[in-house]
């Protein structure tokens, strides 16, 4: 953050870019990585510093970089956490998130975007939903997206659904709800 003290202009960081400078240290050596979630931790942890203003601009300005910082997704899941208030602005994050196609450039954004898209649900549906039909197959067959299959299939089926399913999209949902039956009555019939 550079030099702050008795002479030097500028005063302390204000939350949000102490926060921005944490999760966007420069991690290169051995256990780095862990020491900046515990630094992050430790700043959230801070009683009044990170209300859902600070967390929600922090994001903000996280998301502007690219590729996203390593500790992007996890932040946005603690936000969620920290402060529930913040669940349209992670929603529409979520949104902002996946028209980068994270999916296709980093295998562990997509991961912390499916658990973050978990945490938000059911709000989180209209962004699965607006996912490419081959990346949503994908992601609701992985361990990390499969509990939102079911409550995901029955909010696509709900009368006046809040947003426009594509055919291709119900397609694949009624396609993984039979792959789903089919293996539980395998499970059924093998005694367990």
């Amino acid at each position: 953050l550079g030099a702050r003290g008795a002479g030097v202009a500028g005063g302390p960081p204000a939350p949000a870019e102490l926060l921005e400078a944490l999760v966007t240290l420069d991690t290169g050596k051995k256990g780095g990585l862990a020491r900046q979630r515990a630094a992050v931790n430790a700043a959230l942890a801070l009683p009044g510093a990170y209300g859902a203003p600070a967390l929600a601009a922090a994001l903000s300005r996280l998301l502007t970089r690219s590729p996203l910082p390593p500790l992007f997704m996890r932040l946005l899941i603690q936000a969620l956490a920290a402060a529930p208030t913040l669940r349209p602005f992670v929603v529409e994050t979520l949104g902002a998130v996946a028209r980068r196609s994270v999916w296709a450039t980093d295998a562990g954004a997509w991961r912390g975007w499916l658990l973050a898209a978990r945490s938000a649900s059911p709000d989180s549906f209209p962004a699965l939903l607006a996912l490419p039909p081959d990346v949503l197959a994908s992601a609701l067959r992985s361990s990390d997206g499969a509990p939102l299959r079911a409550p995901l299939t029955d909010y696509s089926r709900l009368g006046g659904c809040p947003v426009p399913v594509p055919p291709a999209t119900r397609a694949l949902l009624d396609e993984l709800e039979r792959e789903a039956a089919e293996a539980r009555r395998a499970i059924v019939a093998g005694g367990g």
